[in-house]
């Protein structure tokens, strides 16, 4: 959910070294690489996407509902993104459509895309645009500590392609805020996210990931639901207002997840710059 930058001419994101596995027996769930084995997308940095795609080790703990101390908000999500039993894992595997500007000046153009989601350790978002004359793909990621982003013009000419602290520090407040979308993860047992409460319908979460100390806020309905997760993102030199809106439910075969997705800078401000909205047509989790 990066609007990609100006053209740059930096080296492309290296084939960065295999972070450590995780200790423990995985289970028989293996990552769908289908697409990305046809060549319908880009599969990211090197090995990245199949290093986040692993299983999550064995034994998996399950969903016995939530644990004392949650502010009201996070709890009332949680029972309904979490079916009674639903195993608790580490990573998502998602599918989805819809539209992205490009730039301010244009209208957005159809596009789909796959990711790879496992916070706080990576993500690797792959997508193409599928109408107009002008088709890019390409994909934003983060792992093993760095940001990058390659993106190019009928899959052959370089548009972005770019690292460096900026895109680490803006991909890195992404991952964070997505976090949301793996519920296993806002649980207290994992030790990675702090909650404060802030009212009956809004709770902040801390999570690190890299250099940024992201603060994100969840937002949720009168039935717990997610409408809205707003944080402090780094853009260009600087924090911005980052806002990701959120409606709808898609079923994951073990509870839940928001299925439509509106994402831009100061959401709601006269001078918003609302540029991705997707619909997810399939989440699965490993």
């Amino acid at each position: 959910m990066s609007r990609p930058p100006k053209p740059s001419t930096s080296s492309r994101p290296p084939a960065l070294a295999a972070g450590p596995s995780e200790p423990g027996t995985p289970d028989t769930r293996a990552p769908d690489t289908r697409a990305l084995d046809a060549g319908a997308f880009d599969g990211g940095p090197t090995g990245l996407w199949e290093e986040l795609a692993r299983p999550t080790p064995t034994p998996v703990p399950t969903w016995e509902g939530p644990p004392p101390g949650l502010p009201e908000p996070v709890r009332r999500y949680l029972e309904l993104a979490l079916d009674p039993g639903a195993p608790l894992l580490h990573a998502v595997e998602l599918r989805m459509t819809g539209r992205i500007r490009l730039r301010a000046e244009r209208p957005p153009v159809p596009l789909e895309a796959i990711q790879i989601l496992r916070p706080p350790e990576g993500f690797v978002w792959s997508a193409r645009t599928t109408g107009g004359w002008l088709r890019i793909r390409g994909w934003d990621a983060w792992g093993r500590g760095l940001g990058g982003m390659r993106w190019r013009l009928f899959g052959r000419v370089p548009v972005v392609n770019t690292t460096g602290s900026d895109v680490t520090r803006s991909v890195a407040g992404r991952l964070a805020m997505e976090a949301a979308l793996v519920p296993s993860i806002l649980l207290p047992s994992r030790g990675l996210v702090r909650w404060e409460p802030d009212s009956e319908r809004r709770a902040r979460f801390s999570l690190v990931v890299g250099p940024e100390a992201v603060h994100t806020t969840l937002e949720v309905d009168s039935d717990g639901w997610p409408t809205r997760l707003s944080a402090l993102r780094w853009r260009e030199g600087g924090y911005q207002r980052f806002d990701v809106l959120t409606s709808g439910r898609l079923e994951t075969g073990h509870g839940r997840l928001p299925a439509r997705i509106v994402a831009g800078w100061r959401l709601g401000e006269p001078d918003e710059e609302r540029f991705f909205e997707v619909e997810l047509t399939r989440a699965r989790f490993l």
